[in-house]
Parts: C-alpha cells; structure tokens; sequence
C-alpha cells in the first residue's frame, strides 16, 4: 500500500502527525510518503517511516512576484510527479479538510482520499468526524488511520511519541562550536512565540535566567525566531533575544543562533529540560524527547500539550502568557529535573539554592 499525507499546517501541527505517519509505516506495512510546504519541512528530514518528502512554497511565503511564478511552476511538476505514484490512498492530516488540500488531493488522484471533516465533499471518499472533544492534536490526526482500512489502529486514541530527527553533521557543529561536553545539562529558553498573547516579555524571561543561576547547577542556552520582529511572514526575535542576552549574560545565558528548523533541531537536542512558550519549539524539543515547561496564552493546553515526554504546562489566568511569573516557572522546573534520571543525587542542585 502506498499513501501519502498531505501535511500544509505549521511545525506544531506537523510534528504532531507523526506519530499517524509511524503507524502507518510500522502497523500497515504502507510505503508512506508526505507532501508538506517549505517552512515545515525539515520536520520530515531523516524520518525513517518517510520514503520521501515532497516540497512546495506557499504564495504567502514567496518574497516577490518571480518567487510566486517559480513556486506556481514548481507546484505544476509536484503534481504530475506524484500523479506517477498512483497513490493508493491520500490522507489529508488537519483537524478539517480545506480546499487547497482537496485541491491537491485532486490533482494526484489518488484511489481513496481521507480526511476530517463536518461537511462531506464529492472527492473525499473517506471522511471522519472531527468530533475533538478534549482530544490531544495527536490523537486526533491518529484517528485517520482508522479509514486507511476497515481495521481500527491497536492504539486508537493512544499514539506513540511524536518524533524528529536532527541531521548529525549539525548537531556535531554545534557541539563542536558551543563546547558542549559528554552528560553536560542544559537548559533551554525559548523566547519566541508567533501570537503576541503567547509572547512571554524579555523581563520574565531575565529574571527567570537569574532564578535557574541560583538554584541549578547547569548552563543555559536562549533560543528565538530568527530576523525582524516586523516581517509580517516570519515575525523573528533578534532584538528581543540581543537585549535579553545582554541583560542576563552574568547570569551565564548564552546566546545559540538558529537560522534554520534543521539547525533548531540539532542544538536543541544538546539540551536537558526546555522552557518555551507555546508554539513550534515546544513541539520540536518534545519530538526530540525532552522535559518541557510550555507556557500558554489563549491556546488551550489540552489539545497543545508537549507530547509522550514528561511536561509541566502553565497558562496566563487572563488568557495572556505574562500573566505567568518567573517564580511559578521555576517552581515547574523542578519536577522535570527530578524526572531527568538521577533523583536526589543532588547533581542539578546548586550548593545554595535560592529559595522557591
């Protein structure tokens, strides 16, 4: 059986598919493929239930007229090369079917296509009700595997770990050019989120570096978005992360430049534990097996939660991540270092630590 997943949502969205694609490969035995655009694909790279990625630019994501015609042309030749698949079965992975999916889905003609969706559509053969409940992003996506086949999946409503793989050149660079050592812990900070109600202020984020310096005994690395916190596509925190920076840099936070998802996730996969407001990262660090603190705005928890990794989740009372203070953070780092592996041999612990 040959299937291919039509993944067009962002990072979050996408890494919480995989688990659908790795059961797909390993319980249905399918040759499994995914159509995914630019912005989101290096969470596909080196996946090993994915025989091949498929690659298209979304208009909005092109710089000028030139890069929308090349993106159009590039799309073309998507289409017909994936006609020569003869997919047996197209499965569009989002919480409703739009109509750019269809679209695709259309043009590949596939035997069967599969998505969610409340309103039925002539080119959709299988469709399955959205029915999201308090049902995890996860789980939900798991739920299309039911109609690749009239056989439920074994772990209907409990997938397995959603999962990324770093390209090990770049993870050897930057362990290389940060001077990371053998067992050495870590934490992360990750300062960017795309909504400005997830966005924790750069205040928060120094104060709370200077809390972990006096209780941990470990090294920090800050991550963000990178580019202009103007660019209406990208919105990026180099300015946000330069003040930060500059401001707790006594507290022993150091700076680790990302230009690139692929490079996202080689240097995180250095780290230990991971703070980070709600958005792609936290699903990146959770794909790559780490503890996670995940703070939320006005995104709900009980379907974004980091998945299949122990986690501790806060959100703003008034809907707003500032409404999380530093010491509450720190409060829920604690329980993640216990559950890193060396419980009460005090080796996280620095010899006076502040209070909590």
């Amino acid at each position: 059986m040959k299937i291919l997943v039509i993944c067009r949502d962002n990072i979050g969205d996408s890494i919480l598919a995989t688990p659908l694609i790795a059961h797909l490969s390993a319980i249905h035995g399918a040759t499994t493929d995914v159509l995914t655009n630019s912005y989101a694909s290096p969470v596909f790279s080196h996946n090993p239930h994915i025989r091949k990625v498929h690659e298209y630019s979304k208009s909005k994501h092109c710089k000028n007229l030139i890069s929308v015609i090349m993106a159009a042309a590039v799309r073309i030749k998507t289409i017909f090369r994936l006609r020569k698949e003869k997919y047996d079965a197209v499965i569009i992975a989002k919480s409703s079917w739009d109509s750019h999916s269809v679209k695709w889905a259309a043009g590949i003609g596939a035997k069967r296509v599969i998505a969610f969706g409340d309103e039925a559509h002539p080119l959709i053969d299988r469709l399955v009700s959205r029915a999201e409940g308090t049902l995890h992003v996860a789980e939900r996506l798991f739920r299309l595997a039911a109609a690749v086949t009239d056989v439920p999946p074994l772990r209907r409503f409990n997938p397995g770990k959603s999962s990324v793989y770093p390209a090990p050149d770049l993870v050897k660079k930057f362990r290389m050019t940060c001077g990371v050592t053998p067992d050495e812990r870590i934490i992360a900070l990750q300062i960017s989120a795309r909504k400005p109600r997830q966005q924790w202020s750069a205040g928060n984020f120094i104060t709370l570096a200077r809390l972990i310096a006096e209780r941990y005994r470990c090294r920090m690395f800050l991550f963000w978005s990178p580019g202009d916190s103007s660019n209406p596509m990208h919105p990026g925190d180099d300015i946000k992360a330069e003040y930060i920076t500059g401001l707790a840099a006594g507290y022993g936070l150091e700076a680790v430049p990302t230009r690139t998802l692929e490079e996202l996730k080689a240097a995180l996969s250095l780290c230990s534990a991971v703070v980070s407001s709600d958005g792609g990262a936290v699903h990146v660090a959770a794909a790559l097996g780490l503890p996670v603190v995940a703070l939320y705005g006005n995104s709900d928890p009980a379907h974004w939660h980091p998945w299949h990794v122990p986690h501790q989740t806060l959100r703003g009372s008034r809907e707003h991540v500032n409404d999380i203070s530093p010491e509450d953070v720190i409060r829920a780092i604690d329980p993640l270092i216990n559950s890193s592996g060396e419980p009460g041999t005090g080796a996280w612990i620095s010899a006076s630590p502040a209070s909590a």
